[in-house]
């Protein structure tokens, strides 16, 4: 809403100071009917509005003198109408719901603003909620030559309550529509049209900004703190007595003052991350719609996808690798299909009979498994038989790590058992499988914004052919059940406190991958060469993913 408002206000004075010697007349009973019914529209009134914008003021003239008359005015609504007073400090309303006024300096050249954009000068109570505005050129990008000037503070002012001053400077050339006067509504595009006038509506335009960026989780006094902590003070905008606070920046003040902290850890933004296991499928996608507050060292908020936050890794080794590998020693005392994506390091001890290409092998076999944090022990699977284990990663979960707000923490046990068949359907040809059904129990860090429940697991494959040449159909390691828990930051603030929402996402995928491998092994000049080529279905275990791969190795023997 705008009000025209015309030089010539002798008229509204000779009205108020008519009204006033009336008010003064009253019986004490009507004129506290009065006020209490002025103070009640004022309340109202105010109620409507965050942000009020006053391009106005009186001319100064003999400033102090106009000063001892504001004083005295002031003194007058504290004696008649103090009801009505205490309704436009707003003093019985709460910091974060004041209206926010803004005020033009004037245009006359002076060294301090004309009134009422000074009122916080002699006005503790409206300190916070209103702010004078000098204008800039923009040309110069200094104080403009006609803008009257921020001034000094007064002596009771509080730099830690109230900030570094009431007044700051903004740009007052503007290109605007200008209204006619003789044509109420009506308006016509002037550029280059300059003054305070000018430079008040871009601060409240500003601050508008403010509040909607900050989704309205800042108070109103909050808001304009922030407005005039993070103006540019810098070179001749630190002359406090020309450009108050400094100069507008509303990148700044949009942007985080220092680093972006999350959680009850307070651990930084860019530190946060989450490495989730292929089991889980694409966890990430399924946080898709929560978004986590950090906060900046001011205490504002800003929201970040936690999908942003999470990728995931591809469990197994050489699953990035379109390259066949070869049965080594070692890699037969790894558990069955599906588990090798622990990253360890394994040795048999136990029965030493046999020859080193078969021990891992046979039954009864037990196998050590240790890595930079995690170990198992495994009574490792025959060609025919069961096979079972116990395994403790002690700084992921089935290979996956977390860190910052998620928790530097997290650990995890597992335990399986896996069954291994063969069915021979000729001299050459059969049937093999493994299958493996696991269960993973992760321990995350107290304070972090993740956690998440124990998990059923599945993997197996299925070969048919003969030992050079196989058909195999298998599926990498799933979660068949577990869901995580996500108590993330919203934002808000209840008094001092910050307020958190819940969140449960599955960690069951939403498919299955199953990978179909054809490969053909064969002796070559002094060594073995192998082919490989494989398709996954829903690869990751995420719908419609596909990965095609073709690969071929040789390995030479001396």
């Amino acid at each position: 809403m705008a009000i025209n408002l015309t030089n010539d206000q002798n008229e509204d004075q000779q009205a108020e100071q008519t009204i006033k010697w009336a008010i003064e007349n009253l019986f004490i009973g009507d004129r506290d009917a009065l006020d209490a019914s002025f103070a009640a529209a004022r309340q109202a009134d105010l109620a409507n509005y965050d942000i009020i914008n006053g391009s106005y003021g009186s001319p100064l003239g003999d400033y102090w003198g106009i000063a001892d008359e504001r004083i005295d005015e002031i003194d007058w609504y504290r004696a008649y109408l103090p009801k009505y007073l205490d309704a436009v400090l707003q003093t019985d309303t709460p910091d974060r719901d004041k209206t926010i006024h803004v005020y033009a300096t004037g245009n006359d050249g002076y060294q301090w603003p004309t009134f009422p954009a000074d009122y916080p000068y002699y006005l503790p109570e409206i300190r916070g909620v209103h702010l004078a505005v000098a204008a800039t050129d923009p040309e110069t990008r200094s104080i403009a030559s006609y803008s009257n000037r921020c001034g000094p503070l007064p002596e009771d002012w509080s730099r830690e309550r109230d900030g570094p001053h009431y007044c700051l400077a903004a740009p007052g050339t503007v290109t605007a529509l200008a209204p006619q006067v003789s044509s109420p509504g009506r308006g016509e595009l002037q550029p280059g049209i300059t003054g305070t006038s000018f430079a008040a509506p871009v601060v409240s335009g500003a601050l508008a900004l403010l509040m909607e960026h900050f989704r309205g989780t800042r108070g109103h006094t909050e808001v304009v703190r922030r407005m005039l902590d993070t103006a540019d003070r810098s070179g001749a905008y630190a002359d406090s007595a020309i450009y108050g606070a400094g100069h507008l920046d509303l990148q700044a003040a949009l942007s985080p003052v220092g680093a972006v902290h999350l959680g009850a850890s307070r651990e930084p933004l860019h530190r946060t991350r989450l490495q989730a296991s292929s089991a889980f499928g694409d966890l990430g996608a399924r946080m898709a719609d929560i978004e986590v507050a950090g906060f900046d060292d001011q205490g504002f908020p800003f929201w970040t996808p936690l999908s942003a936050l999470v990728t995931t890794t591809r469990a197994g080794a050489g699953s990035s690798t379109p390259i066949p590998e070869f049965s080594r020693h070692d890699e037969r005392h790894a558990p069955a299909t599906g588990l090798d994506g622990l990253d360890l390091r394994w040795s048999s001890f136990g029965d030493r009979e046999g020859s080193a290409e078969t021990r891992g092998r046979a039954s009864g076999q037990w196998t050590l498994g240790l890595g930079e944090s995690s170990a198992a022990i495994v009574h490792a699977l025959p060609e025919t038989g069961w096979g079972y284990g116990l395994g403790y990663e002690g700084a992921s979960h089935l290979g996956a790590r977390t860190a910052g707000a998620f928790g530097a923490h997290a650990s995890s046990g597992l335990g399986w058992v896996s069954r291994s068949t063969r069915h021979a359907l000729g001299e050459r040809f059969g049937i093999d499988t493994e299958t493996t059904l696991a269960v993973a129990i992760p321990q995350y860090q107290r304070d972090a914004i993740f956690d998440a429940s124990a998990s059923l697991l599945t993997a197996f494959a299925v070969r048919i052919g003969t030992p050079d040449t196989g058909l195999t159909v298998s599926q990498p390691l799933r979660a068949e059940s577990g869901t995580a828990h996500l108590r993330v930051e919203t934002g808000e603030m209840d008094a001092a406190a910050r307020l958190y929402d819940d969140h449960t996402v599955t960690l069951v995928p939403n498919a299955r991958e199953l990978r179909v491998s054809l490969r053909h092994d064969q002796p070559a000049a002094r060594g073995d060469i192998a082919l490989e080529v494989s398709h996954a279905f829903d690869a990751g275990h995420v719908s419609g993913a596909r990965d095609a791969r073709v690969g071929i190795a040789y390995r030479m023997r001396w």
